[in-house]
């Protein structure tokens, strides 16, 4: 609680934030076991959000040197997939995931 104030919106607790980190999961952890191993070409095929997550995913994949041209940016209906998860003195709390309402779009040339 240490920096934390009361909401003004809702007069509880706000829960002040030490640190914060954002990781590829899932298929981002292949790209940078493949960049690991220093291929001529890492080609990124998918669907984010065009969201905080999205934007940062992008970012990070580019990074490790994928090519992220096919990695399509989805407006509507679609949030990135992800979860935040707390933790207070090394104890985890559930895990808030995002994404889980998702409606791909199936137009033709939209992968």
């Amino acid at each position: 609680m240490d920096g934390s104030e009361v909401s003004v919106e809702t007069g509880l607790q706000a829960e002040a934030v030490a640190r914060h980190n954002y990781s590829p999961g899932g298929a981002g952890n292949i790209v940078a076991n493949l960049a690991a191993l220093k291929p001529d070409t890492i080609k990124v095929i998918g669907v984010v959000g065009n969201d905080i997550y999205g934007r940062g995913l992008s970012a990070q994949l580019k990074d490790l040197g994928a090519n992220v041209s096919s990695l399509t940016i989805q407006d509507e209906d679609f949030d990135t997939y992800t979860y935040t998860k707390k933790y207070y003195g090394g104890k985890e709390d559930p895990r808030i995931d995002f994404g889980l309402k998702n409606r791909r779009y199936h137009e033709p040339g939209f992968y």
